[in-house]
């Protein structure tokens, strides 16, 4: 059995196919579009260097926290978020913002 993500809301039963009998996901073109989409917004956000919660900051108490260009490619959202913004290794204190 395949779930096909796409145009129409996820029933509960199809959920529960994936998550509980394996069944494979496939996605429809408008779906794919819509990511591809999405994609390029990111990117041109991280090319023009804005910032963006979660994406070029941390996540929660690190939102003051900003991720460095030059280290976000290889990051996924847990490693970039949280681990390297407590250590200080790769995040650099927002200027502006509320403190905490």
């Amino acid at each position: 059995m395949a779930v096909t993500l796409g145009r129409e809301p996820i029933t509960v039963e199809r959920f529960v196919a994936v998550a509980r009998h394996g069944a494979r996901v496939e996605f429809d073109a408008v779906y794919v579009d819509r990511v591809r989409k999405s994609r390029a917004l990111v990117e041109r956000f991280l090319a023009e260097n804005r910032l963006v919660y979660g994406v070029t900051t941390g996540f929660g108490d690190n939102v003051t926290k900003v991720i460095d260009p030059g280290t976000r490619s290889g990051c996924s959202g847990t490693s970039c978020g949280r681990t390297p913004c407590r250590s200080g290794s790769r995040c650099r204190r927002r200027s502006s913002g509320p403190s905490r």
